[in-house]
């Protein structure tokens, strides 16, 4: 098996076709009084992204794209389905046996599923709620080590970043406020080593797409580079001048609606 030449996905991976994710951005036409989701806004970057790499790039997740906001990936990839379908599956079912989305209500197999993708050079993200993705705590914590211990060898080329984003408002009580929390994967997270992971909890709309562009881009499982430093560095700037030319340009921030943590960054 490690003869194999995709064992080592390092050596075949691509780097994906990116939009610009100023594309995405909100603007703001004055400070602290635009109202913007997040994620929606991510799921119309991830749009373009999947639409530029149709052949290398996916989205997973246990059956919560959509209430995830993120459902206009649907417009160029649907779910992959290869099962029967039924009249029913028309009514909202976004269903292709071409689909770039794949869903099952069940974290570790989504988890596998990422793992294997990206471990065979290619590129992708999971998304799920806070409380749901602890089920692959232990999946993690193993695929951490691997990445570790690769980083130790010099023929093992590094891959792409397994990226998660995680969802939750912590502050909501009504409906499924108090089942749908629990910020603890973080902890998980935090302490595996900053070699390997990277926690990043971005506040509003066009800093999460901004991030993503470093997680699909600059960030693999490699050392921190001056490279990556530059990117994250870079990143930070643009906020900064983003915050003082606000009144001038019109263009900044929106309000935070999510939390995302994404290991393997």
């Amino acid at each position: 098996m490690s003869a194999n030449p995709i064992a080592n996905g390092g050596l075949l991976r691509k780097p994906l076709e990116m939009p610009d994710f100023r594309s995405a951005g909100v603007e703001v036409k004055k400070p602290g009084t635009t109202l913007a989701s997040s994620v929606s806004i991510l799921g119309k970057f991830l749009r373009e992204v999947t639409r530029r790499n149709m052949e290398n790039f996916r989205v997973v997740g246990p059956d919560e794209t959509e209430s995830n906001q993120l459902q206009a990936i649907y417009e160029v990839g649907k779910k992959v389905w290869l099962g029967e379908y039924f009249p029913e599956d028309n009514d909202g079912g976004q269903l292709a046996t071409n689909g770039r989305v794949m869903e099952m209500l069940s974290e570790h197999t989504v988890e596998g599923w990422l793992e294997g993708y990206i471990l065979t050079g290619r590129h992708g993200l999971i998304n799920s709620y806070e409380p749901f993705i602890h089920v692959i705590d232990s999946m993690f914590n193993q695929h951490a080590k691997w990445l570790e211990k690769c980083k130790e060898l010099a023929w093992r080329a590094p891959i792409s970043s397994l990226n998660l984003l995680i969802t939750g408002l912590v502050w909501r009580q009504d409906h499924n406020g108090f089942t749908h929390q629990d910020p603890g994967f973080l902890d998980v997270v935090a302490n595996k080593s900053p070699e390997v992971v990277r926690i990043y909890l971005p506040p509003d709309a066009n800093s999460l797409c901004r991030l993503q562009t470093i997680a699909c881009v600059a960030l693999t499982t490699s050392t921190l580079s001056s490279r990556i430093r530059k990117s994250i560095s870079s990143f930070w700037t643009w906020i900064w001048r983003s915050r003082i030319a606000q009144r001038a340009s019109g263009f900044g921030a929106g309000r935070a609606t999510i939390r995302e943590s994404s290991p393997m960054w």
